[in-house]
């Protein structure tokens, strides 16, 4: 019970005094944790710590009255989501359709190159020109392994259930990302925050690197012939 004697699932505490600290959510969770394992009642109940949806009143905000945090009690009978076979399937279908149109993405990036010579190949059925797209295909399917793996490590650090990730496959970009499902409520919107965000930063930082290492590769190289061409025409 609370200090003010209302039925609240708060641990009681020896003086008002305390009460106030209690109004920050990292506050309350702690204390929340520190005192549900001896309560008989919480017994399988998971309490999850939120802002009051309830906007104030215009005396509450004249008064200066602060909205505090709201404690919400999930029953033992609500069960986390589960993964079925069917999911696991349709990451396994969009996996490979995912890994044809980037590889397609790679090739594209190649067509028009030497005056489409690597497009009339492929027309004679050549396949020697998907070997020279492999190594870009390689590196967005790498670029993605470490989006996706930075989401499961956060949310394994976090104790955060998530379901495998779907790609989802794109003809103009090889990829449009993933769709990854929570299959379970976060402690705090500071984990689920963390698990969301771990994904962009690595692969940003990642991203970031191979631009800079393919600057420095293409240092001091001639420009393709197409464009010293182009420049000759006009200097003409």
């Amino acid at each position: 019970r609370a200090p003010d004697g209302g039925d609240h699932p708060i641990p009681r505490w020896e003086s008002d005094s305390a009460w106030p600290a209690l109004f920050s959510s990292p506050a309350l969770l702690e204390a929340l944790d520190e005192r549900a394992p001896h309560e008989a009642d919480l017994e399988g109940v998971r309490l999850l710590v939120l802002s009051d949806p309830v906007p104030r009143t215009a005396a509450q905000l004249q008064a200066g009255e602060e909205a505090v945090p709201v404690v919400l009690a999930l029953s033992p009978a609500v069960r986390p989501l589960r993964v079925s076979g069917g999911e696991l399937g349709l990451a396994a279908l969009s996996l490979g359709a995912t890994g044809l149109t980037t590889l397609g993405y790679a090739l594209s990036s190649f067509l028009l190159a030497n005056d489409g010579q690597l497009l009339e190949a492929l027309n004679a059925g050549d396949t020697s020109p998907v070997a020279t797209a492999l190594p870009i295909a390689a590196g967005i399917g790498a670029l993605l392994v470490l989006h996706e793996g930075a989401h499961a490590a956060a949310a394994a650090a976090r104790g955060v259930r998530i379901a495998p990730p779907v790609p989802v496959p794109s003809l103009q970009l090889g990829c449009f990302g993933c769709v990854t499902r929570v299959l379970d409520f976060p402690r705090s919107r500071a984990a689920l925050y963390d698990v969301a965000a771990s994904g962009p930063y690595v692969a940003l930082a990642a991203s970031l690197a191979v631009f800079v290492v393919g600057l420095s590769l293409s240092a001091g190289l001639p420009p393709p012939p197409a464009a010293t061409d182009a420049a000759a025409a006009a200097a003409a």
